[in-house]
Order: C-alpha cells, then structure tokens, then sequence
C-alpha cells in the first residue's frame, strides 16, 4: 500500500497565477438578453420533507470553488 498522506501538491513556480485557472468561458445570452451558464454535472441534491429542493451543480468550465446550490426549476 502507498500511504499519499505525505504527498505535498506544488504548483509550477514559473506560472502566474492567471495560468494556473483558465479564465471561466464566457456566459450564454438568452434572446432576452439574460445570462445562461451550461451545466457540467449535478454533484448532489436535497430535499425538504420528501420534495426535491435544490440541486449541487458543478458548472462547466469553472473550478469547484464555484459550485453552487440552486433551486428546481
């Protein structure tokens, strides 16, 4: 077995940090000119008393830190 615990991750010293997370894609506008964003995947759900509330979404093209919690449509 490999114990990973003491791996360390380093990013590459010669990048700058704009290199390191490419810019996120840029939104879709609706025709009536609102933004749309595509969804990459749903990571989780919950529900409130048996009835689906709100989805986890992973949003494609952004990193997870920008996941986020919306409501069923």
């Amino acid at each position: 077995m490999f114990d990973g615990s003491a791996l360390e991750h380093q990013a590459d010293p010669t990048l700058e940090p704009a290199q390191l997370f490419p810019p996120p894609p840029h939104p879709l506008v609706d025709s009536g000119g609102g933004q749309r964003f595509l969804v990459e995947r749903i990571l989780n759900y919950r529900d409130v008393n048996g009835v689906r509330t709100s989805y986890l979404v992973h949003w494609r093209g952004y990193p997870p830190a920008r996941d986020s919690w919306e409501p069923r449509a």
